[in-house]
């Protein structure tokens, strides 16, 4: 059994323990782009907690420590001479700590984005992924994510 619940300030602890097991996959497979996980992130969390644009999640598991979490962004961008206007759910963070995945938190992370991006209005549910997280691109494809756009890059 999973409970995900939107994170508070009580959750800063959690939160950065959390951010730790992302920022390190980062470090370890991108080292020239990502530092590893600093030492003090309450700040980071604690602003974002702030931000009325911003979503944060946590998954605990039924002993009640939180296992997983997932910070998103309300993202909208008026209509051009181009495009159409579109409100869209960023999914800027997604993390389960490793002696938790396949059990499910993610999916649940996933689902309270999904309501709500229903509840907010959103057109779309979006995130991105680096190219070497293939594990992560099967999961985000089995909860009805699809790539719509490469990003190439050259290192220089």
């Amino acid at each position: 059994m999973h409970e995900v619940h939107p994170a508070q300030g009580r959750d800063i602890d959690d939160l950065v323990r959390l951010h730790a097991v992302l920022q390190d996959w980062h470090a370890r497979h991108y080292p020239k782009v990502f530092k590893p996980a600093p030492d003090n992130m309450d700040g980071f969390f604690t602003d974002i907690l702030r931000d009325p644009d911003c979503r944060i999640w946590l998954s605990a598991a039924g002993d009640g420590v939180a296992c997983g979490y997932l910070f998103a962004r309300i993202a909208t961008r008026g209509e051009s001479a181009f495009a159409h206007a579109r409100k869209r759910l960023m999914i800027e963070h997604i993390a389960v700590a490793g002696g938790t995945r396949r059990q499910g938190h993610g999916a649940a992370l996933i689902a309270a984005a999904r309501a709500e991006a229903l509840r907010e209005g959103c057109d779309e549910l979006t995130l991105d992924t680096w190219a070497e997280n293939t594990g992560a691109q099967a999961f985000f494809r089995s909860m009805g994510l699809l790539p719509q756009r490469l990003w190439f890059a050259q290192s220089l």
